[in-house]
């Protein structure tokens, strides 16, 4: 399950996501979450209480069950007898080998018992089986079985009803998504695997990644390349979240090759097509940073989506209208914006807001994050952890919409590694969460080669959480006068000790 993305929503109107279990965890610790605070994944009907849901034994494991004391009595089938010939005869004890003692004991009385008896003393036998296997699973269900998964037993339905239901829901649930990285890595089945299998959200995040990897397939695997590509089409067709993606991918040019997808692009630039609109009408990022809206461009200006969109970030909300909030001093080619959703049973969640940028290729960004979460799955099927805090690099959500033109996920509650003093009080569990996010993100930066790593592109959250911006001097495009390539402060040794 580490694999799967939850939101929340508590009665604060506090919300936001998605999140892994390890950020749920950090959530719970800090008393925003708690088990009835509502949560929510990709597969989940409707929101539902935390302890209600099948995130609860991933972040409360369940206790361990009592162990009774020898000195107790047991109820078992041992304390019952038959009487055969006015004689007691107790039966064997139930274990894994008590049909093998129960055979050997009928074997014994020979031909003094008749087949009645024999009859009756092999049911009893059964029932207990029977009894003891249905306790067990009982028990192992209650621990491993989220509740949710667990049926109540009904009276049987008429056969044609019944086979009729079979049919349409089948006899049992479909399996989990399976995880984009897992299929990747390991005893993965590869990029076939990785397309058909994995999740709508996994999907749509790596899909730079996949289709990056489709590109570069040697041609003596032509036949292979064809077939991703068949894959990948039929994902689209099949969901339109994929497909929007996939089109922001055409108009920010991310493809090396993009004749090798021209089999996809007719797809999406079909009229009258069911799988969006994002081919056929301006991105509302792209069309609020347009040349004729940039004198407009001030808190409070709103730009009306054209077609069906969705949040670039949070897929299940279509957006309505996109509006301003802040037009940033560092950079005035960048705002603060809020997608506004359709009214609707999406609309509950609160969309994320965003920076809305132009003029950075933000191609070098959604690269970076995606190695940077690569990494992150490494160390923890390496579980790799400092004090008990997982080391990881901070990768947040961003994407190129246009040419020089892309959105990042806005993060509150963060500073510069030059303003180090403003985590004050320091906590050991800040404390020891600024070491493991620090090492995971100091190192990806290393690795990647990310230049220009000044005390202005280190961020701290104020629960402890260090991460990386503006990766626009990475994968060897360097500066004349660069800092350090670990951009260490003497404030931050200081504050780690």
């Amino acid at each position: 399950d580490d694999g799967a993305k939850w939101f929340y929503a508590n009665d604060n109107d506090q919300k936001g996501g998605p999140l892994s279990v390890l950020q749920v965890k950090d959530l719970i610790r800090q008393g925003k979450i708690r088990k009835e605070t509502l949560v929510w994944r990709e597969g989940m009907p409707n929101w539902r209480a935390l302890k209600d849901s099948s995130l609860l034994n991933f972040v409360f494991p369940p206790p361990a069950l009592p162990r009774s004391p020898r000195s107790r009595p047991r109820t078992s089938m041992t304390s019952k007898s038959l009487l055969i010939r006015g004689k007691a005869h107790p039966l064997v004890p139930t274990s894994p080998t008590s049909h093998v003692r129960a055979s050997s004991g009928l074997n014994r009385l020979g031909g003094s018992v008749d087949g009645k008896t024999k009859q009756k003393i092999r049911s009893i036998r059964d029932k207990r089986k029977r009894i003891v296997n249905s306790t067990i699973m009982g028990k192992l269900e209650s621990v491993l079985v989220p509740k949710e998964q667990i049926k109540p037993n009904r009276p049987p339905m008429p056969h044609s009803r019944s086979a009729s239901l079979q049919k349409s829901k089948g006899e049992s649930p479909p399996p989990p998504k399976t995880n984009i990285l897992s299929c990747l890595c390991g005893k993965g089945q590869g990029l076939i695997q990785a397309i058909q299998e994995s999740s709508e959200f996994d999907l749509c995040l790596y899909l730079p990644a996949i289709c990056l990897a489709i590109e570069t397939t040697p041609i003596w695997f032509a036949e292979k390349q064809q077939e991703y590509i068949e894959a990948l089409k039929a994902r689209i067709i099949d969901n339109e979240k994929v497909a929007q993606m996939m089109s922001l991918l055409f108009i920010s040019r991310s493809f090396r090759q993009p004749r090798i997808f021209e089999s996809i692009k007719a797809v999406l630039c079909a009229p009258n097509s069911s799988i969006g609109d994002t081919m056929l009408y301006p991105f509302p990022i792209n069309l609020l940073l347009d040349k004729a809206n940039r004198k407009k461009l001030k808190k409070g200006f709103t730009i009306e989506a054209k077609g069906r969109v969705f949040h670039p970030f949070q897929l299940n909300i279509p957006i309505k209208e996109i509006k301003v909030l802040e037009v940033l001093r560092a950079n005035p080619k960048s705002v603060l914006v809020e997608m506004i959703a359709h009214q609707g049973p999406e609309s509950k969640m609160r969309p994320m807001r965003i920076v809305a940028n132009q003029g950075d290729d933000l191609r070098q960004d959604v690269a970076s994050m995606l190695t940077f979460r690569f990494f992150n799955y490494i160390w923890s099927q390496s579980r790799l952890q400092h004090e008990g805090f997982s080391v990881r690099c901070h990768a947040f959500s961003t994407t190129a919409t246009g040419a020089g033109i892309g959105a990042r996920e806005y993060v509150e509650n963060c500073f510069p590694l030059s303003d180090i003093k403003r985590i004050h009080p320091l906590t050991n569990e800040k404390l020891g969460r600024l070491i493991a996010t620090g090492a995971g993100s100091y190192i990806a930066a290393f690795v990647l080669g990310i230049r220009d790593r000044h005390a202005d592109n280190i961020m701290i959250r104020e629960d402890g959480v260090m991460f990386h911006i503006d990766f626009g001097k990475a994968f060897g495009n360097t500066v004349v006068m660069d800092t350090s390539s670990f951009a260490i402060t003497k404030g931050f040794r200081d504050e780690i000790g």
